[in-house]
């Protein structure tokens, strides 16, 4: 018995069993005083081959997606952007605020709208009036909320005294599986094994999936009895069968022919409809690099002072009834009406905008001379805290003979408590004087005007590199925010973007005038 064994390559379309294929950034603003999302950009990039072969053919659908790519090899990732839809995350960020000037909280509420956990991160820079934390902690110059949210999460700032206070902009965390429907090719091999016995030929047709993954397929046999040479367009179709395979499984089947030196050929058709994981991070945009998390927009709110309120008269003894308060009689006949003292009133806290980092310039600042003086809002230097207070014509008239001298003599005691940073050399007369004890990276340029002490440091190359590179700030700049971070000094910077990225790295910056 002769035997000829052919061996043919067959391309078929494979399942996806839960492998990830793609990756979603979704540019998101959280604004939890107004309890919505703004969904800024929204695209999906980071296409993937999961398996350890080539794969052909690949055809993905996810939302209003459709991708065809011919080839990708093994573990290859495209990171081409194919903008979508916007389409808003499940998750809702709340805010309310509670209490008065003796203890206020800012109590955030993290609601998960999806049918499994999130695991999530809420990180704020710490604000200067915080006195707690609940179910949060501080790290550093950060307040951080980490945890796992099954349906609700929720954390507390908490902070104490009247006037209006600014929350900065935070960050959150997280990411969320989705699905979408995938289809691709890939190779596989079969064979067909020719015999003779008597006058008839026989051949065996056998397709085995050698694939971790099951499929669909339509398996065609032909047989060309004709002279050779020949070829598939003028053979015969002798079967057509439906078989599903398994990994490892196998199809075979036999047919005879009593043709002279007749020919046996195969075709296969595969088909197989899967789902693969997409996942979704929340996505920040800062120049033209996207940051691997979501933006929670900060904003201000007021706190009223205490009203101080009289203690409840004693009910005259014997007796039940209301208590009536007696005013001073006027000299006049006309007899005063009754007035009854009103409830307290609750405090209101409306939601504003987003307020800058208090600037550099230093406000008019008068001392407290009074208890009971209204404070209208506080900057903090070097580790000591200056409050301004609601002053009337007395309290000026009291103060404008010693104000003047003493407070222009305290603030240079006062910053020369710490060190601080600046991104150049070139002092101001007021900045020489302000600060005098200051460092700025080598290599800036330096001016004629320079503070008492001044220091010339070198960051680290790699951190300096990052900020540079990743985030666009200029290198001056980007050696000052790196000082500030190794260091936990304050820092100073001359453009309004570099000063907005030493923010979010959590620094203490100031924007210079």
């Amino acid at each position: 018995m002769k035997s000829i064994v052919l061996a043919i390559v067959l391309i078929v379309v494979l399942s996806l069993p839960a492998k990830a294929c793609l990756t979603e950034y979704r540019v998101v603003v959280f604004k939890p005083n107004e309890e919505k999302q703004e969904i800024l950009e929204d695209f999906a990039f980071n296409v993937s081959n999961p398996f350890n072969f080539t794969v052909t053919d690949v055809n993905l659908t996810y939302r209003n997606l459709n991708l065809h790519i011919p080839v990708m090899k093994e573990g290859e990732v495209l990171n081409s952007r194919y903008f979508i839809a916007p389409e808003n995350f499940k998750l809702n960020i709340g805010c309310d605020i509670k209490g008065d000037a003796k203890e206020f909280k800012v109590i955030f509420t993290v609601l998960n709208g999806y049918d499994k956990y999130l695991n999530v991160k809420i990180t704020f820079p710490k604000p200067s009036w915080l006195t707690g934390c609940e179910n949060c902690s501080v790290v550093g110059n950060n307040v951080v909320f980490n945890e796992t949210i099954v349906k609700e999460g929720r954390f507390s700032l908490v902070g104490k005294g009247s006037g209006t206070f600014v929350l900065n902009d935070g960050r959150i965390e997280f990411s969320v599986i989705e699905k979408a429907n995938l289809s691709f090719s890939a190779e596989i091999q079969f064979s067909i094994t020719k015999s003779k016995e008597n006058d008839k030929w026989f051949a065996v047709y056998e397709v085995k999936n050698d694939k971790p993954i099951d499929f669909n397929v339509t398996v065609y046999g032909y047989v060309n009895e004709s002279e050779p040479p020949h070829n598939l367009n003028n053979s015969k179709l002798i079967f057509v069968k439906h078989v599903t395979l398994k990994p490892n499984q196998h199809f075979n089947i036999t047919v005879n022919s009593s043709a002279k030196s007749p020919a046996f050929f195969i075709k296969i058709k595969p088909i197989a409809n899967v789902v693969c994981n997409v996942t979704v991070f929340p996505a920040t945009k800062i120049g033209n690099h996207y940051v691997q998390y979501g933006l929670i927009k900060g904003f201000s709110f007021t706190i009223k002072p205490v009203q101080m309120t009289p203690p409840p008269l004693k009910p005259p003894s014997g007796g039940g009834g209301s208590i009536v308060v007696k005013q001073p009689q006027p000299k006049s006949n006309v007899k005063p009406s009754k007035s009854t003292s009103k409830p307290a009133q609750s405090i209101s806290i409306p939601p504003t905008k987003v307020l800058p980092r208090a600037p550099s310039k230093i406000p008019l600042i008068y001392p407290v001379v009074r208890a009971e003086r209204e404070i209208i809002s506080s900057v903090s230097f070097g580790g000591v805290r200056i409050n301004q207070i609601k002053a009337d014509k007395y309290t000026i008239g009291t103060l404008l003979p010693i104000v003047f001298f003493p407070a222009w003599m305290l603030f240079p005691l006062i910053m020369s408590r710490t060190r601080v940073v600046f991104d150049s050399g070139v002092f101001s007369p007021e900045e020489a004087t302000t600060f005098s004890r200051v460092i700025v990276p080598r290599g800036v340029e330096i001016g004629k005007v320079l503070p008492g002490d001044i220091d010339f440091d070198v960051p680290d190359f790699d951190l300096v590199r990052y900020i540079h590179e990743v985030y666009d700030v200029p290198l001056n700049s980007a050696k000052a925010i790196a000082l500030s971070l190794e260091g936990g000094y304050p820092v100073f910077l001359s453009d309004q973007y570099s000063w907005r990225v030493a923010i979010e790295f959590g620094c203490e910056a100031y924007l210079r005038r």
